[in-house]
């Protein structure tokens, strides 16, 4: 998962390995417990919100804090599965 936390904030995909990038990313592997595909779908779903969690003058950033609520309120994949 690759999530854009910085200046255009919001915007998310899900890669075909794992990969680094700048820190204007939050990257992260999902488990066998966490469903990458429903993830990417909440973050796009939320990125109004998430924008609105922003913070910054110059250039608006969302931190790592908040990325980590929004991943412990995924559903676990049996769950998640079913609302795709």
């Amino acid at each position: 998962m690759c999530f854009s936390r910085t200046a255009s904030v919001g915007f998310v995909t899900v890669m075909g390995r794992e990969m680094c990038t700048s820190q204007d990313f939050v990257n992260w592997v999902c488990g066998d417990e966490l469903d990458p595909i429903y993830v990417m779908c909440a973050f796009m779903r939320a990125r109004e919100h998430l924008r609105s969690l922003a913070s910054g003058s110059t250039h608006k950033t969302i931190y790592f804090p908040t990325v980590e609520e929004v991943l412990h309120s995924s559903p676990a994949v049996p769950h998640a599965e079913g609302v795709r």
